[in-house]
């Protein structure tokens, strides 16, 4: 699991892909039916894609970054939550307070009547610079820390301690539902049209499987450790292996057969080390992961089933007659 700097770093970069984007588009960040989010639903999107799910005493229809009782986040400004809204930064705050990137500040321009007066929200891009999408008639932006002088109200900071939330194999009707969030927010980010509700239905499923296919993984509509190390980031788009298996092939055994068996593996995000034609303990833990995410029999034996549950070619069938294994669940 990727440390705390990753996540900010990470954290960071989705909300750099985002720059130039309509504030209206944040749109499709909505957290709930009918709602919207906006210059939150930007932050929000950015840390949930990173792997820290803002959450509040762990509920998990958070409506908007306006919550600033955010687990895992330290407030740093004002002294107590009880004074948010009540002590304004003064003016030149931004030039001595000791931001770091990734912290969450809150601002208050005096057009709203909640307690806490916040009306926006931004987060520290560098020591001089913050990121946001602030109305409508501006785009997702960097711009210099002094913007909002005298107007903040609160700024909220990633624990030491937190690392990066785990990444469980889930599929369609999922109950993981910040996990199903996290993952249509992570498919936005790569050009889907998703509302992040946690919900998987026909959209999510479809917008799954086509970047399953866009990324040459297997399109089955699971969410497995390859196409989480696809959305993080982690692995780059590739030629699927091409290779006509003939044999079952397990443990002790060698050959051009295994090395594009390791190949398939490493390329599905099924980590089994170098590919040099051994079948060794690693192919054999890899082998087995995938068989428990494809619903097969974990026997750690490659053999028809789950070399074509793979998108591999079995014997001398054409590929493109193949059939991808599929899951009723």
């Amino acid at each position: 699991m990727r440390s705390r700097t990753e996540l900010i770093q990470s954290a960071l970069k989705y909300m750099e892909r985002l720059i130039g984007m309509d504030y209206s588009r944040t749109y499709r960040y909505r957290w709930y039916k009918g709602g919207s989010t906006d210059c939150s639903g930007y932050v929000y999107a950015a840390w949930l894609a990173a792997g820290w799910p803002l959450l509040v005493d762990g509920v998990e229809k958070m409506t908007s970054m306006y919550e600033v009782y955010a687990d895992g986040f330290d407030l740093v400004y004002p002294d107590i939550y009880e004074n948010i809204g009540k002590r304004f930064a003064g003016k030149g705050f931004y030039k001595t307070f000791p931001f770091e990137p990734g912290d969450i500040i809150f601002y208050s321009f005096g057009t709203t009547t909640r307690a806490n007066k916040i009306t926006h929200i931004a987060v520290c891009y560098d020591k001089t610079h913050i990121i946001h999408t602030a109305n409508n008639r501006n785009k997702a932006r960097i711009q210099d820390t002094s913007y909002g002088d005298g107007s903040i109200v609160a700024v909220i900071r990633l624990k030491e301690d937190v690392t990066e939330v785990e990444r469980p194999v889930i599929r369609k009707d999922a109950s993981e539902r910040i996990i199903t969030r996290r993952m249509q927010a992570l498919l936005n980010f790569a050009g889907a049209e998703l509302n992040c509700d946690g919900i998987w239905g026909t959209k999510t499923d479809a917008a799954l499987k086509a970047y399953q296919t866009k990324m040459g993984l297997v399109a089955n509509g699971i969410c497995d450790a390859g196409t989480w190390a696809a959305l993080c980031g982690e692995s780059e788009e590739k030629e699927r292996v091409d290779y006509s298996f003939t044999r079952n092939l397990k443990k002790g055994m060698r050959g051009e057969d295994v090395r594009a068996l390791q190949e398939l593996l490493n390329s599905l995000g099924y980590n089994c080390g170098a590919a040099d034609g051994v079948f060794g303990r690693k192919t054999l833990a890899a082998v087995k992961a995938a068989q428990r995410a494809c619903h097969l029999t974990v026997d750690g034996i490659a053999g028809r089933n789950t070399i074509t549950a793979l998108g591999g070619t079995w014997g001398n069938k054409p590929k493109d007659e193949l059939t991808v294994c599929t899951f009723n669940v």
